[in-house]
């Protein structure tokens, strides 16, 4: 997470598989085991997604895997690290220490 304007952070990290883009609906992964917790699920919709550039924010509608981006809209329902997936099913990648 990371601030941006207003009290507000952006989710910056790096697309593995596939593309996000704003609008999209996905789920937040953070501290979630699929086998055992379906209930903490959380599904949120992505309100604006930019390319970080060092101070510099630039709106973009998409980004393709192997890029970073920035995302808003999900940073009141991510306290630090997790995965944001478009599956149900999909497993958390774990978190770095």
């Amino acid at each position: 997470m990371i601030p941006a304007d207003k009290g507000r952070f952006y989710a910056y990290g790096r697309v593995f598989s596939g593309t996000i883009g704003s609008g999209d609906k996905v789920y937040i992964l953070e501290n979630y085991n699929p086998d055992t917790d379906k209930s903490s699920l959380k599904e949120r919709n992505v309100t604006r997604t930019v390319l970080m550039m060092g101070g510099k924010t630039e709106p973009i509608n998409n980004v393709p895997c192997g890029n970073t981006v920035g995302l808003q809209g999900i940073d009141k329902f991510m306290i630090k690290t997790g995965t944001i997936t478009n599956d149900k099913d999909a497993y958390p990648i774990k978190a770095m220490k």
